[in-house]
């Protein structure tokens, strides 16, 4: 088992640095250099935020052995992601708006940037893939603030051959998988919509609790809710 120390580095003009980090093996007889060189550009636009890029990322070892290391890349964004991302993992997530016609409950999904009510019901399809059976994993979905959820307690729930623990926030909902098996799930719940303007949606994350390389990302949305 290795253990590392991850930098996070910042800057506001551009320049090319180069840091080593160095990894302890647990029998520490062997050292794991690992040597980054990370390059910061001034964005074109401002509101756009830093931009990072990493060129280079070498890992040196001494001794005999195999050894096994990991780089994970944490980074904010002030733009929504337009598409999903994922590998190992899958997720996508749909707005619907629900109401009653008449005859029942309809769902009409919600197109980016569709106009809504205070007061209108909206429930989320959050559908994920996993390609292979893991642990620990974790689902994240941010919520838009003027919107708050119908449900206010965590729990314990079983659906769909597995188990989870659905916890609410006030910033979001999330979800902890002890055990996720391969396959394709879909997971839904309800807000409403209390207050008007426009709101930006980052993206609902998946991500191996333990080894966060594995990640996948949604789109993000744009949710706008018109004063009556």
């Amino acid at each position: 088992m290795l253990h590392c120390r991850a930098f996070a580095m910042y800057a506001k003009r551009r320049r090319a640095s180069t840091r080593r980090v160095s990894c302890l093996a647990a029998d520490r007889s062997r050292m794991i250099r690992a040597r980054m060189t990370v390059e910061r550009v001034d964005p074109p636009e401002p509101a756009a935020g830093l931009i990072a890029r990493i060129d280079e990322l070498t890992l040196e070892t001494t001794g005999k052995g195999f050894a096994f290391a990991s780089a994970t890349w944490h980074f904010s964004t002030e733009r929504l992601p337009p598409e999903a991302r994922g590998d190992l993992f899958g997720v996508t997530r749909q707005y619907f708006r629900r109401f009653n016609d008449g005859s029942g409950w309809v769902l009409r999904p919600l197109s980016d940037g569709e106009e809504i009510e205070p007061g209108d019901q909206i429930e989320v399809h959050l559908s994920i893939r996993a390609n292979h059976a893991a642990e620990y994993v974790h689902l994240r979905d941010p919520r838009g603030a003027g919107f708050e959820p119908e449900t206010l307690h965590s729990k314990y729930k079983w659906d769909l051959g597995i188990s989870w623990y659905e916890e609410v926030r006030d910033s979001g909902t999330n979800f902890f998988f002890e055990w996720l098996p391969a396959g394709e799930y879909t997971f839904k719940y309800r807000l409403r919509a209390n207050m008007a303007g426009a709101f930006r949606v980052g993206p609902a994350v998946l991500q191996s609790m333990y080894a966060p390389e594995f990640t996948a990302y949604s789109a993000g949305h744009r949710l706008e809710v018109e004063a009556n």
